[in-house]
C-alpha cells in the first residue's frame, strides 16, 4: 500500500516563511484510506501530524491487546531508510521535537519543527511509520516497559473501574445503540 501513495506537493516556499503562502487550504482524500489536511498559519514553526486509526478500541483479541501501546513505545526508531542514531542526531541539529500518542481511537505521530526544516522531517516521519525496522532488543525492552505500565495501572482501583466501564460501553452499548448516544 505504501508504494501507491501519492502526495500532493504544497505550493509553498519553506525557505522563506514571510513570502510563502499555501494557495489552497485543502483536505485531500486518497481512496478513502488516507486523508491529508493542510493549512498554513504563516508562522515560523510548523507541526506535522500523522493520525492513524488504530488504538485499544480496535484490539479485539487477547493477543492484540497492547499492540498500539507497543507501537507508541517503538516509534521514531530505526526504519528501512534511517537509523535511530541518525534520526536523533538530525532532529537534535534542527531542533525538532517528536511525540507519539496513542488513545482508544487513534495514534498520532507528531513533529514540531521550524518551517524551513519541514522537508527534512517529513520523509523521516513517513519512513518511521511506513517502513519501521524493529530490532529484537528494542521490542523486548518495549514489552517489558508495557508490562510494567500494565502492572502499575492495575495497582490503582480507579484505573480498573474506568477501563471496565470502557469495555462495557464498547461491548454492549456501542453494539446495541451505535452513535445514538443521548446525554
Amino acid at each position: 500500500p505504501a508504494d501507491n501513495l501519492q502526495f500532493t506537493r504544497l505550493k509553498t516556499n519553506f525557505s522563506n516563511p514571510q513570502s510563502s503562502k499555501i494557495t489552497n487550504d485543502a483536505v485531500t482524500e486518497e481512496d478513502g484510506t488516507l486523508r491529508i489536511v493542510s493549512f498554513d498559519k504563516q508562522g515560523v514553526a510548523s507541526s506535522l501530524g500523522l493520525f492513524v486509526q488504530c488504538g485499544s478500541r480496535y484490539e479485539k483479541l487477547p493477543e492484540e491487546q497492547g499492540c498500539s501501546h507497543l507501537l507508541e513505545l517503538l516509534a521514531f526508531r530505526d526504519s528501512e531508510h534511517f537509523t535511530n542514531f541518525g534520526i536523533a542526531k538530525a532532529f537534535e541539529k534542527i531542533g525538532c521535537q517528536v511525540q507519539t500518542t496513542v488513545g482508544r481511537e487513534n495514534m498520532l505521530y507528531r513533529a514540531d519543527v521550524l518551517r524551513e526544516a519541514v522537508p527534512i522531517v517529513l520523509p523521516v516521519l513517513l519512513s518511521t511509520f511506513l517502513a519501521p525496522k524493529f530490532r529484537a532488543d528494542e521490542v523486548d525492552d518495549a514489552i517489558a516497559l508495557a508490562q510494567e505500565t500494565k502492572a502499575m495501572l492495575h495497582q490503582n482501583p480507579e484505573n480498573i473501574i474506568v477501563e471496565l466501564m470502557h469495555q462495557v460501553f464498547r461491548n454492549f452499548y456501542w453494539k446495541c445503540f451505535g452513535f445514538r448516544l443521548v446525554l
